[in-house]
């Protein structure tokens, strides 16, 4: 939803490694940009809860080391994701602001 993602926290759930949203707690799957989240039955809330994802949302990439250095290696772009309509000045303006 236009946080920050780059200054989120990585953080484990359900054995999942998933940045962490700082604005927002949404948590993003960091190998497939999949959001995961707990799912709660409200006709049995006597269930546990059970992890979900709700569909890539977020564009990642392949990050490697070598020799002391990083190197990102940007997936193939085509086709849209949720989270594009926030690649706008309006939105990294608005980070900027909060940060």
């Amino acid at each position: 939803a236009g946080g920050p993602l780059f200054m989120g926290d990585i953080e484990d759930f359900n054995d999942l490694s998933c940045l962490v949203c700082p604005w927002h707690h949404y948590k993003v799957h960091i190998e497939t940009g999949n959001m995961v989240y707990q799912s709660i039955d409200p006709h049995n809330p006597k269930n546990p809860p059970v992890w979900k994802n709700s569909g890539q949302k977020q564009r990642v990439h392949r990050v490697t080391v070598r020799d002391n250095s990083l190197f990102v290696t940007f997936s193939d772009c085509t086709g849209d994701l949720q989270s594009d309509q926030y690649n706008a000045l309006e939105y990294r303006q608005r980070w900027q602001t909060n940060s």
